[in-house]
């Protein structure tokens, strides 16, 4: 996650230029009058967690590194498994060098809907899961201006994003919902001038342009608490308070508790384009934001529990559609 001004910006004016801890456990869901408890759907928070650590274990990965390239080829992969991947590559200058980047875009089906012409029928909304996979090229918030020029580990600003929406794919192949469902994973976000992948995505949608769309960023924080994100409330009101309402039926109202602030982040070349797109994040991470873009953004300052709050409540909204 970059770029993130504490600043509210109305729709009108998005448009201008601009680790590890907690288990597996779920706590008891509150009653709702008696009546049945709201549905968890077996979103396996120590995988989730798996799959983080499995990012990281490729070192930092900016765009042209090495293990940029080798993390690219394991998301190809493992994404693979549940979804139908498209890989969207460009080019992209950044301080006169040309960076290859990629896109991966993973759609699930909606569900087969019984007719007596056994036709399949798609549910005639497309939602998008949206995180970036790149990492920081330099830790230009680290307290040590020898190590500023190197290369952050982005387990949670890159990593967490990512490891949830894998975890969802995994659930919502099994089970398909009644809407089409868009996993992209964006690139170059988290460098030069930000938003690259997104941005381009934007102008080139085609056949994956999505009715609506959740970005998630920063949410594997053990302390976590999504803030409701200014861009986000005014682009998208009711998908933001759907997110809102399905954490609180959870029990999960405390870790989405976050103030207003305002993000420069992926959503917002979607909502340029005129998409309803939210952006769950935590913009404070560590003491006064003090692990974002440093050395700090290891895994031991995520926790799984943390991201079975993100995936639980995004699955609970997919299948509510």
């Amino acid at each position: 996650m970059i770029r993130a001004g504490v600043w509210a910006v109305s729709v009108a004016l998005i448009s201008l230029p601009g680790g590890c801890g907690g288990g597996n456990s779920a706590p008891a869901p509150p009653e709702d009058g008696g009546n049945a408890k709201p549905e968890f759907r077996g979103f396996d928070a120590m995988t989730a967690l798996g799959l983080l650590k499995k990012q990281t274990d490729f070192g930092p990965r900016p765009p042209k590194s090495a293990a940029h390239g080798q993390l690219k080829a394991y998301l190809v992969e493992t994404l693979g498994q549940w979804a139908t991947v498209t890989q969207q590559d460009f080019e992209q200058q950044v301080n006169g060098v040309t960076y290859p980047l990629t896109n991966l875009l993973g759609v699930i089906p909606a569900a087969t809907r019984s007719s007596k012409t056994a036709k399949r029928s798609r549910a005639g909304k497309r939602l998008m899961l949206a995180a970036h996979w790149d990492t920081r090229l330099v830790a230009d918030q680290d307290p040590d201006p020898n190590r500023r020029g190197e290369p952050i580990l982005g387990a949670n600003d890159g990593a967490s994003g990512v490891a949830v929406l894998l975890e969802v794919a995994r659930i919502l192949s099994k089970d398909k919902p009644n809407v089409e469902v868009v996993i992209a994973l964006f690139d170059g976000e988290d460098f030069g001038d930000y938003l690259y992948g997104s941005t381009y995505f934007s102008k080139h949608m085609g056949d994956f342009k999505p009715d609506q769309a959740i970005l998630i960023d920063m949410i594997g924080d053990a302390d976590l608490h999504v803030q409701h994100e200014t861009n986000s409330m005014n682009a998208a009101p009711q998908l933001f308070n759907t997110v809102v309402n399905a954490a609180k039926e959870l029990g999960f109202e405390d870790h989405f508790d976050g103030r207003e602030i305002g993000i420069w982040d992926d959503h917002l070349p979607l909502i340029r384009k005129g998409i309803p797109a939210i952006d769950l994040i935590d913009f404070d991470y560590g003491p006064v934001n003090s692990y974002w873009h440093t050395h700090e953004d290891t895994v031991d300052k995520c926790s799984a529990e943390s991201l079975r709050v993100i995936g639980e409540t995004l699955l609970r909204v997919v299948y509510g559609m």
